[in-house]
């Protein structure tokens, strides 16, 4: 993930109020969202090489989300605060647990509305840029007295016809980066129960928050999380890409930074 992802940012303060507008046209727009599925490509910048991964993410609430890549690459499912990574050539499932904190929030902050925990914690802001797709986004800084945070900054870019990400660079630090692009989005499109679940085959490895006790999954295979989401049958509207995403990761842009008071 080596290749840094050069951004000129120009920070100004702005008028409470416009953050008030903003976070309130945020809210609304996403308040009729219950499932979603989009189509993903993601990016790794390290040392020089870049990795490159498609697939397709699955976002339901009240908070879970899975990505799903091609090929034999591991799944992740995040369900609220436990995470799930199947490895199918390593035929085994992680299951941990992950703290209330608000690192927990960077897996959603995407597709939900609620960033009261990261603001505590980190330095939020809203920029815009010059994009067909969209004008709007949210960057995360952490602030200066955390010397742990799992990144050192993500910029989330907005589309404007409902505010979901069309792309979100994160610079985990000064040698790895990731892009990941979004397209092809579906909305409230009902989908099979089992789907908002992962499937385990048969003599998988489980292991559960780094327990030196390793089971397997039964004859038959394992649906996790054990409960499915709920997918009321009246969902059935759906937006689709605007066709403006061409698979490439955008060449330097420009973008305006407002600064967020803490709540």
């Amino acid at each position: 993930m080596s290749a840094v992802i050069l951004l000129w940012v120009a920070g100004s303060l702005a008028p409470p109020d416009d953050f008030d507008t903003f976070f309130k046209e945020f809210s609304e727009k996403r308040t009729g969202i219950q499932l979603l599925e989009a189509d993903i490509e993601e990016r790794t910048f390290e040392f020089g090489e870049v990795n490159l991964r498609r697939g397709r993410v699955l976002f339901g609430k009240p908070r879970r989300i899975i990505f799903r890549y091609e090929g034999d690459e591991p799944t992740l499912m995040v369900d609220d605060r436990r995470v799930y990574e199947f490895d199918p050539l390593e035929e085994q499932l992680q299951i941990y647990d992950i703290d209330d904190s608000p690192e927990a929030s960077i897996f959603f902050l995407g597709f939900d509305s609620d960033t009261t925990a990261l603001r505590e914690a980190y330095d939020v802001r809203l920029f815009s840029v010059d994009n067909d797709q969209g004008k709007d986004g949210i960057i995360i800084r952490p602030k200066k007295d955390r010397d742990n945070a799992p990144f050192q900054e993500v910029m989330i870019y907005l589309r404007d016809a409902d505010y979901l990400p069309f792309r979100i660079q994160i610079k985990l630090d000064d040698d790895a980066n990731m892009v990941t692009e979004f397209s092809n989005y579906k909305i409230n499109q009902p989908v099979a129960p089992s789907f908002t679940q992962l499937r385990i085959p048969a003599e998988t490895r489980i292991i559960e928050n780094g327990d030196v006790t390793v089971r397997s999954v039964p004859a038959g295979g394992l649906l996790v999380p054990p409960a499915a989401l709920t997918v009321p049958e009246s969902l059935g509207s759906s937006v689709e890409s605007d066709g403006s995403d061409n698979g490439e990761v955008a060449p330097e842009e420009s973008v305006t930074v407002e600064v967020l008071p803490a709540p």
